[in-house]
Formats: C-alpha cells, structure tokens, sequence
C-alpha cells in the first residue's frame, strides 16, 4: 500500500459574483477529495467539502462575497481499515467578481455629461468609465477612478454620449473585472 498520489492541476474553472468554482485532474488511485478553505478568522485551512466520488472532478464554493479573494487547497484520500490521505496540493487563490454597477447619467451643464454608480463594494479597487458616440460605436476608456461619480467636459452641445462602467479588484497586480453595466446615454446642454 503505497502513498495516495497527489492531485494535479488543481484550478480556478470560473468565478461569478457570488461563486468559485475549482476544478481538478482525476487521481485514479482513491476514494475521493476533500477540499479546505482557508479561514480568516482562525488563520487556519478548514475542510468545506469531502467528494466521495473519485470521478467528480468540479466543486462550486457559492454564498461567495464579491470582489473577495479566497484561497484552497485539496488533497486525495483513500479510504480503508485507515483513511489515507495525499500531500494537500499548492495554495489556489481565487477572486470574485466584482458587481455590475448600476449607472446614470446626466448632463446638467453645458457641453458635460455626469456619469455616477452604485451596486458596489468596499472591496473594489476601481472603476472604468468607457464612452461612445452611439449605442454600438467604439467605446473608449475615459477614466480610471476609485471615485463613484465622474464628469466628462469638453463634449459637444446637442450631442448624444453613452457611457458604460465596469468595476475592478486588483489582485498581484492582475485586475479582476466585473460585467460592464448597462449602457446609458444623455444629450448633452
């Protein structure tokens, strides 16, 4: 009876807001997999899932926060007289989405449009205001901010802008993008 061989290509498959879904290569030798997740409060790894099917090769964590970085592992047992377990596999972190904002857009002064959000979380690093000249034209990035509301200057009386914002959550120094918001238009003053 040897040792129970350690599971391969543990990653991240998808994220939503809400949800993480890891995935595994199958080890043909074992019972199953139990999966740990590391807890904030304890400091410590605890165990959040035993897949007693050695041919289940997916598991979704869901009730996940937005914009929130958590971290697994998983190991391979082997049940018997004595469970026998793997080497637990290296760290994965994985990141939620952040939330779509939800935009509106006015223009109150002349030759300005104001764009402002909400739907969003303390947890995100930024957001991105994207412009166009028509609903379906090329948008363009027009600010980066951590602010929740920005004003465009320099637009064109009597013109027609749409605007679109999607959130962000840096993680080592990778942005983790949120779905683009509905696009909202306005006539500018």
């Amino acid at each position: 009876p040897g040792k129970v061989e350690a599971v391969n290509g543990f990653k991240v498959a998808s994220t939503t807001t809400s949800s993480v879904k890891l995935a595994w290569n199958k080890v043909s030798d074992c019972t199953g997999y139990k999966i740990y997740r590391y807890d904030t409060s304890s400091k410590k790894y605890k165990l959040i899932k035993t897949i007693s099917n050695k041919n289940t090769l997916t598991y979704t964590d869901s009730k996940k926060s937005s914009s929130n970085t958590y971290s697994y592992k998983i190991r391979a047992y082997k049940s018997g007289s004595k469970t026998q377990y793997s080497a637990y596999s290296d760290i994965l972190k994985a990141t939620t989405k952040p939330l779509t904002p939800k935009v509106t857009v006015k223009s109150t002064k002349t030759k300005k449009a104001t764009i402002s959000w909400k739907n969003t979380s303390s947890r995100n690093s930024g957001y991105e205001v994207y412009m166009a000249t028509s609903k379906n034209g090329d948008y363009s990035l027009v600010k980066t901010t951590t602010a929740k509301t920005y004003t465009k200057t320099g637009l064109t009386k009597g013109k027609t802008y749409y605007f679109k914002v999607r959130a962000y959550k840096t993680v080592d120094g990778t942005n983790i993008y949120g779905n683009y918001s509905t696009v909202k238009y306005v006539k500018v003053k």
